[in-house]
């Protein structure tokens, strides 16, 4: 999955949409769904990783907290 489908589906577990997403952070208005097709900065990649409680591997790769879990012999 691409970034921003990965950010989608987040908002999607989230109830919000990237439009609020954007305007809470302080992001540009349609920047996030320009990722499909440029590189954001990483601070504001860290910004949206930090606003969903990720990751910025988990945002980028799509995965999950419990994944991470599993990995570190702990469960979730």
């Amino acid at each position: 999955m691409s970034l921003y489908s990965n950010i989608k589906k987040l908002c999607a577990n989230k109830g919000v949409k990237i439009g609020e997403v954007e305007k809470t952070l302080e992001i540009a208005r349609g920047y996030i769904s320009d990722w499909d097709e440029r590189e954001p900065s990483y601070i504001t990649v860290k910004k949206v990783a930090d606003y969903f409680g990720v990751t910025i591997d988990q945002l980028i790769n799509g995965g999950s907290d419990e994944r991470d879990h599993s990995q570190n012999g702990t469960t979730a």
